[in-house]
């Protein structure tokens, strides 16, 4: 087990995010009167929640210099678990005020739309697993964080078509997310194998 050490930037940014949405939805309140469900309030703080956990001591540390093993774990947890549960804890009013700028809006609703999203989550998980990359990404840490930003940013573009909470952009229909998963399931067993 390696030795205890606390990670400040990790503890920092993900500390910023959570004040940032709390903030966010106390503003929100006062404004409107309109109160952000608890149960999005803690799925959110469960999503940021899971990726300090696997950004932080112990498991970021057995996954840079140990094992791989641990390495899947934490990229499991960052587009699995962390990604779905952060995208069900943002409250629709949050999702159309950072969507109001039109750039904004263009690049997001392109990088959601599920064949770009497909391509898009896939890539990024071949390319971050590619030997020569994973071995540059435990020398270098802004490389890992700038990997780490990729692999989280492509999961919740991944989850979006399946999960979108907003009418202007609506998730597939049931049978479309059946399809869609199960395509999303074929190219992991690349770097599985």
């Amino acid at each position: 087990m390696p030795t205890f050490h606390i990670h400040p930037d990790v503890w920092l940014l993900f500390g910023t995010i959570l004040a940032l949405y709390f903030v966010g939805i106390r503003r929100h309140l006062l404004a409107t009167g309109e109160a952000t469900p608890p149960r999005r309030q803690r799925l959110f703080t469960l999503g940021v929640g899971i990726l300090w956990l696997a950004s932080s001591w112990p498991l970021h540390d057995l996954a840079e210099r140990y094992l791989y093993s641990a390495h899947m774990t934490q990229h499991m947890l960052f587009t699995l678990i962390a990604a779905p549960l952060l995208i069900a804890g943002v409250p629709v009013w949050l999702y159309r005020e950072l969507l109001r700028p039109r750039a904004v809006r263009t690049v997001f609703r392109f990088f959601t739309r599920p064949l770009v999203a497909l391509i898009v989550f896939n890539t990024v998980l071949v390319f971050t697993h590619w030997p020569a990359v994973v071995a540059a990404s435990v020398q270098s840490e802004p490389l890992h964080f700038v990997l780490h930003v990729a692999v989280v940013g492509s999961a919740l573009a991944m989850w979006w078509p399946v999960m979108s909470p907003l009418p202007e952009m609506p998730p597939l229909p049931p049978p479309g997310q059946m399809m869609y998963l199960f395509l999303q399931s074929l190219v992991p067993t690349i770097p599985a194998s």
